[in-house]
């Protein structure tokens, strides 16, 4: 007799007279499972069980009648940015329907619509605007959104919107049906199409007429896997810019629905198995089995080839909204929790830091301080942070994850503890040795340099700090290894970076001086006017006693000093002197007091502790 690991169990739902593919089980009761647990949701009309023996027999094992989906009232999400229009043409544009898409998530998914089809389409339009009540919920919460953000009063904002849409509603109608240029889209994809579209129409129709023809591509397809499919079937007969925009517009629409993911992966046992397909998928690493999961296995393709940054980011924030939430990620212990967040975050990792930028990284950031808190209690800040970068492999990824973390609400929120961790990962950083693997070559190096410039556009950090590390960056790329060819095929040519040279030449650079073993840096009285990072080298810091020179501190690579003259403005409390040849970067005293007046400005508190920490280091120095 056969038993139930031969037999592989497919879950199936209704959609009006179709059966349509939930999710596919390898034993009979995890099957099961996933369908009791669709007949509660209440959902669908229908649910069953199909088993399919070695010669793809099948054979239905489990059908229950639902009755029809109940109806939720319709409410729009609450969602706390909205895209600005001033304009019809603005109403199609990828930002517009986000915001659109977002905020009625569940008319349109009820309708099984995209945001995409929705604008472009004369009759989905209609029947939104007969939701008078919902209709006027979202304009009124768009019309509040713009005004907090200064684009006039909410009543005026109303009033605008309104004959924006309505004017939309008119042209959609207006406009020629799509039906005579769908040809051009099947023979030729989106570049056949655009050519049509210019050349039989006048330039203001274009964008429109284009959106449509892909719109009706795209809603021929009723469910969301299968909308994947179409958006994917442009890019096998071309992949140009103009087809890899239109898809990738067309995929982050698709996606931006939790219906829409929840269709493209099928069941999952917990939510962290989900954000970790999906933070694969996002990389183009999710290996799956194209027969069992094809849209999920042709996505996975296309995103391993091609550059789809919205859809990217798309599957990324819903994995950052998830990992930042308070969900556990298993259905079994603290510990399961902790090793499935560290696998989570293991697959989010880059070459220069977390995929996803700063919502990723602040999302981990507030896992972490949840995953690993002791007896009950959340880590704190600083705590949390630490943990995460225990976890990070690479110098790389560590300042390329503390760099994200700036650019974030976390960051706002937290910014000693952000920028203490960032300058403690910035000081240790000297070579390519403390920033990347063992053996990593050029390629890899420049390919971390790259995230790393990236997550640096991205951050918060003062103009000033991030031309410094950004010199500090490029100082390292010099110091990289030539490529190696492996066999035949020699490997691509590394991005372009530019390389600043090891000494300051420029007026943005700050100068360096040297000095000999021995050499006298500064003494025990002079003025203080800069302060100095060590380059390399070793330097003593030293106080006179009795006649005698007594030694503070030895300092090293990476250490700061001289600064205290500059804090409160006073003769340098000690002498310096090289023990060794050294190298030090000179801070001259007009930059560091730009630092220290911001600082006076954004904390007074921490400015006038600093001016009190350094007035008692030369109380305990002159008791000496």
């Amino acid at each position: 007799m056969w038993q139930d690991r031969v037999f592989n169990f497919e879950v199936q739902t209704r959609l009006g007279k179709r059966w349509i593919a939930d999710s596919t089980h390898g034993g009979r009761a995890a099957a099961m499972e996933r369908a009791r647990a669709l007949v509660s949701g209440g959902r669908h009309t229908a649910v069953r069980v199909i088993r399919e023996d070695q010669n793809l027999a099948e054979e239905i094992v489990f059908q229950e009648e639902c009755g029809p989906p109940a109806e939720r009232p319709l409410t729009i999400a609450a969602v706390e940015e909205a895209a600005f229009c001033d304009d019809i043409d603005d109403l199609l544009s990828f930002p517009a329907r986000r915001t659109v898409g977002r905020l009625l998530r569940q008319y349109l998914d009820r309708h099984n619509l995209t945001a995409f089809e929705l604008v472009h389409d004369y009759g989905h339009l209609r029947i939104l605007a007969r939701q008078e009540s919902f209709l006027n919920q979202a304009i009124h919460r768009v019309a509040a959104i713009q005004s907090r953000a200064g684009h006039g009063a909410a009543s005026q904002r109303v009033e605008a919107l309104y004959g924006l849409v309505n004017r939309h509603m008119d042209r959609v109608r207006e406009a020629e049906r799509p039906d005579r240029f769908e040809p051009l889209l099947k023979a030729g994809g989106v570049p056949a199409l655009a050519d049509g579209v210019e050349r039989e129409l006048p330039a203001p129709d274009w964008t429109l007429m284009t959106g449509r023809v892909l719109a009706a591509h795209l809603g021929s397809a009723r469910d969301w896997s299968r909308k994947v499919g179409r958006a994917l079937d442009l890019l096998d007969k071309d992949a140009g810019a103009a087809s890899l925009g239109a898809v990738d517009e067309m995929l982050a629409d698709v996606l931006d629905g939790a219906d829409g993911v929840r269709d493209l992966l099928g069941y999952r046992p917990d939510l962290g198995s989900v954000f970790s397909a999906l933070a694969r998928v996002a990389a183009g690493r999710y290996g799956g089995d194209a027969e069992r999961e094809p849209a999920l296995a042709r996505l996975d393709g296309a995103m391993s080839v091609h550059d789809l940054p919205l859809t990217r980011q798309t599957l990324l924030e819903r994995v950052a909204r998830g990992v930042g939430g308070v969900q556990p990620l298993t259905r079994e212990s603290d510990a399961a929790d902790c090793d499935a967040f560290v696998t989570l975050l293991a697959e989010l990792t880059g070459s220069g830091g977390l995929a996803g930028g700063p919502l990723v990284c602040e999302a981990v950031t507030r896992r972490a301080r949840m995953a690993f808190g002791r007896d009950g209690s959340d880590l704190n800040a600083a705590e949390g942070i630490a943990k995460v970068l225990s976890q990070l492999p690479t110098g790389a990824v560590r300042l390329g994850y503390l760099l994200g973390l700036t650019g974030s609400a976390f960051g706002e929120r937290y910014p000693r503890e952000v920028l203490a961790s960032l300058l403690d990962e910035v000081q240790g950083v000297s070579d390519l040795k403390a920033l990347l693997p063992p053996g990593a070559g050029r390629d890899e190096t420049a390919n971390a340099l790259v995230e790393l410039r990236e997550s640096l556009s991205a951050s918060a950090l003062p103009e000033d700090l991030a031309e410094a590390v950004t010199r500090r960056l490029d100082r390292l790329l010099s110091q990289a290894p030539e490529p190696k060819a492996k066999g035949k095929a020699a490997p691509a040519p590394a991005p372009e970076v530019t390389a600043a040279p090891a000494t300051a030449s420029g007026s943005d650079a700050l100068p360096l001086k040297a000095f000999r073993a021995g050499d006298l840096i500064f003494r025990e009285g002079d003025p203080g006017d800069e302060a100095y990072l060590i380059v390399s080298g070793r330097v003593d810091i030293t106080l006179a006693a009795n006649g005698d020179q007594t030694v503070l501190a030895t300092l090293a690579r990476g250490d700061i000093l001289g600064e205290m003259a500059l804090v409160d403005n006073r003769p340098r409390m000690a002498s310096a002197r090289a023990t060794e040849d050294t190298t030090l970067t000179v801070i001259p005293e007009e930059s560091f007091r730009r630092r220290l007046d911001r600082l006076a400005e954004s904390d007074r508190l921490i400015r006038r502790l600093m001016d009190v920490f350094v007035e008692r280091i030369r109380t305990l120095a002159q008791s000496q």
